[in-house]
């Protein structure tokens, strides 16, 4: 197993790759597919899925959700015979992902029925959340993350196809070639996965037909006990007679367990490895299980995990000694230790069984963090034929640069990068949605995450940006026609309430009137510190690096307006990165990305 940080195995990775390639040519076939032309392709259809379910976080992220799949299939880029449905948690608390499968359970056996519903094959995936460790992705949602990589890959339908007009998949193109061929070998159920992983595994001959009614089957991937204590990992019943890409029996299933605990509960196979969790699929006598502990007990009100809470009620060996655990909630409340045990027993009493398949050889790659955002798509991706440079325009909009030093360790997505005079991009960093234009110099540093950025420079000021290495700045769009930009640095922990540091300096050690220091509850995660623009995203960027050069007497950002704008800013109100999820306006960045992706085709076409 892989997890940030490839094995240098070349014959692997080439291996990788020619899976990846066949998959993707696969799941190009569904896109020849459509709704008018449904009946000459019924044989390839029915080894689809019947429906994608798709979660999200409240009502704003679902319209966003709806927008992105209306456009991505105008653009052909999923298939559109199949019906896409977004179902958003209630309003209330935070249900965890578990608490979301419950009531996507109970949403579609409304919407279809249970005679139809027992007959589908429902691929969900959970994609709501804050993902406060990736922040690029809290508003939008991990499920349309911009890969580095295009459907290009599994070869071109049409040879004469240019391919830089090719624009990169998002995670949700990445999950449905992944598992393109589980639909075609498992019965009817539901296969759920979460949307902030990739998953490369050989699958063309697997087998999801268990012999008995009630079944979960996890696929799982084998890693070190130093990885299995922040996973779930799988006892075999006899981990003598371990068989890899086939159905397991098991045991049971722990949860982030210590080392001593795998130890004792026989989980470490002869080659010192766990088998970890990674996505699983249940069948319809599991689902009628489920959907009736949510009749009987909705609605849900604390955070019940779909992995945890289902997976360890599982099996000959399972133990209800779980119920009290704190380590996987956000917010552990009174009740929840009781809502546990009511799940556990429901499962149990059911006699449901778990099996599991081994996936070897196998690669999980985890983008969760700002760290392993970078390592994966400017070092691992790039092992696997993923690109550097995908559906942008750099340069000076002719056939040549212009002092510019865009290196190959570096990853440039969806961006125009245009008569800017000096353009300086170190090693490890990703820009993302962004558009800069007419700069003097621009500067960015090592290992940085740029996101969502505007700046076109329409006068003959002389105008240099600098983001410094190590750090993490996005423009996010508001109610109200306005607009945040965030800046922080990578290394910078937003949830923590000790000593909070921005760019490694204490908050207290800032010169911030927005803020109360001495305040205990501060976080950089809701310390009001960025200001807000009523104007432009292009005045959003200037007011924040303006905002962090007076407080840290940094040069981010120079010209020769600097004295004036600082003094407007002093009484400018700051939001926090909570307030800004509060009051996001995702139709605003929705038209901001589309806009972008249509100057890029242009100035492609005009070429």
């Amino acid at each position: 197993m892989m997890e940030l940080g490839f094995e240098n195995d070349i014959d692997l990775l080439k291996q990788y790759q020619t899976i990846q390639s066949r998959k993707t040519k696969d799941y190009k076939k569904f896109l020849e597919i459509k709704k008018e032309n449904m009946n000459q392709h019924s044989d390839i259809i029915s080894s689809f899925w019947d429906v994608i379910v798709i979660t999200a976080i409240d009502s704003l992220q679902k319209e966003y959700y709806e927008q992105v799949l209306k456009e991505k299939m105008n653009q052909n880029q999923i298939p559109s015979f199949i019906p896409y449905i977004v179902i958003s948690d209630p309003v209330g608390e935070k249900i965890g992902c578990g608490g979301s499968t419950l009531y996507v359970l109970k949403t579609l056996s409304t919407i279809f029925g249970d005679d139809k519903i027992k007959n589908m094959k429902i691929l969900l995936l959970h994609a709501g959340g804050y993902s406060k460790r990736l922040p690029n992705h809290s508003t939008t949602g991990k499920i349309f993350a911009s890969i580095p990589c295009t459907l290009g890959i599994g070869g071109n339908n049409n040879e004469d196809e240019d391919e830089s007009k090719l624009q990169a998949c998002s995670m949700l193109e990445i999950k449905l070639i992944i598992l393109i061929d589980i639909p075609k070998r498992m019965k009817p159920g539901v296969f759920l996965a979460c949307s902030d992983d990739i998953e490369l595994f050989e699958s063309s001959e697997m087998s999801f037909n268990s012999s008995e009614d009630g079944t979960f089957i996890a696929l799982s991937q084998a890693g070190t006990l130093d990885i299995g204590v922040g996973h779930g990992v799988f006892i075999l019943d006899d981990v003598n007679q371990y068989k890899p890409n086939q159905l397991n029996s098991c045991r049971k299933f722990i949860h982030k367990p210590s080392k001593e605990k795998m130890k004792n509960e026989n989980a470490i196979l002869s080659n010192g490895l766990v088998l970890m969790d990674s996505c699983y699929y249940f069948d319809h006598k599991v689902f009628s299980i489920l959907l009736n502990y949510y009749n009987q007990n909705n609605p849900i009100n604390c955070e019940i995990d779909a992995y945890s809470d289902f997976l360890q009620p599982l099996g000959k060996g399972a133990e209800p000694n779980y119920f009290q655990v704190k380590s996987n909630v956000t917010k552990f409340l009174p009740h929840l230790p009781k809502e546990r045990e009511k799940i556990y027993n429901f499962l149990n009493s059911s006699k449901c069984k778990l099996e599991m398949i081994p996936m070897s050889p196998s690669a999980f790659i985890h983008i969760g963090t700002c760290h392993e955002y970078i390592e994966h798509f400017t070092i691992n991706f790039p092992k696997l034929g993923f690109k550097n440079l995908i559906f942008s325009e750099i340069g000076n909009g002719s056939s040549g640069n212009n002092n510019n030093n865009n290196n190959n360790k570096s990853v440039i997505l969806h961006s125009i990068l245009l008569y800017n005079l000096n353009t300086i991009i170190n090693d490890n960093s990703v820009i993302e949605y962004c558009n800069f234009k007419g700069i003097n110099k621009l500067s960015i540093g090592n290992r940085c995450i740029v996101s969502d950025l505007e700046f076109e420079n329409c006068n003959e000021q002389q105008t240099s940006i600098e983001i410094p290495s190590n750090s993490f700045i996005q423009t996010l769009s508001l109610s109200c026609n306005r607009y945040v930009t965030i800046f922080f640095g990578i290394d910078d922990d937003l949830k923590s309430t000790s000593n909070p540091k921005l760019f490694g300096i204490p908050l207290k050690d800032y010169n911030l009137n927005s803020i109360n220091t001495s305040d205990n509850n501060n976080s950089l995660w809701n310390a009001p510190l960025f200001p807000i623009s009523n104007i432009s995203p292009k005045d959003s960027l200037l007011k924040t690096l303006n905002n962090l050069q007076q407080t840290k007497q940094t040069n981010f950002y120079s010209n020769n307006q600097q004295q004036q704008q600082q003094q407007q800013q002093q009484q400018q109100p700051y939001y926090s990165i909570e307030q800004c999820l509060n009051e996001k306006d995702l139709s605003k960045q929705f038209i901001r990305r589309s806009n972008l992706t249509n100057e890029i085709l242009n100035l492609k076409n005009n070429k």
